[in-house]
C-alpha cells in the first residue's frame, strides 16, 4: 500500500495539478478543519472557467463525450455546459459548492492567494495567475 501511494505521489508530481490543488493547498493552509476535498470542489468550478480560454478544445471534447445530445450548441456553450456538470456533480454528493460553505471569510480571500500563487501546483496551471487572477478566482468561488 505504501508503494502504490508513493507511485501515485510520483504520477501527480509529474502531471501536474494546477490552481485547483494550489488554492485549496493555501485554502487547507489557513482553514486546517476544511478537508482538502471540500476546498477543491469550492473552487473547482470557478477555476474551470479561468482555465477555459486556454482549455476550451478539451472542455468542448469532453461535454461533447459526457453529453453528446448537446450536438447544436456552439462550442462556448458546452464549455459553460461542462462547468454546469461540474457543479451538479459537486451539488449530487453534497460537497461544498462555494467558499462560503466552508465558513471562509471574503477577508481571508487575499491572504488565500497571497499563499497560493508561488505554489509549485501552478506551474501547470493552462494559464498564468497572478495573485490578482487568483482573487478574482476566488471572488468566483465565493
Amino acid at each position: 500500500m505504501m508503494l502504490a501511494a508513493h507511485i501515485g505521489g510520483i504520477c501527480i508530481s509529474f502531471g501536474g495539478l494546477g490552481a485547483i490543488h494550489a488554492l485549496a493547498e493555501a485554502i487547507g493552509g489557513l482553514h486546517e478543519t476544511v478537508p482538502h476535498g471540500y476546498a477543491l470542489s469550492a473552487v473547482a468550478p470557478a477555476v474551470l472557467k479561468y482555465n477555459s480560454p486556454a482549455f476550451a478544445q478539451q472542455y468542448f471534447e469532453l461535454e461533447r463525450r459526457i453529453h453528446p445530445e448537446h450536438f447544436n450548441l456552439s462550442p462556448e456553450r458546452r464549455v459553460d455546459a461542462l462547468i454546469k456538470t461540474v457543479v451538479d456533480l459537486i451539488e449530487a454528493v453534497h460537497l461544498p459548492q462555494n467558499l462560503r460553505n466552508l465558513n471562509i471569510k471574503l477577508e481571508s480571500l487575499q491572504e488565500i492567494a497571497d499563499n497560493a500563487v508561488d505554489a509549485i501546483e501552478m506551474t501547470s496551471n493552462p494559464r498564468k495567475l497572478q495573485t490578482s487572477d487568483l482573487l478574482e478566482v476566488l471572488k468566483e468561488a465565493f
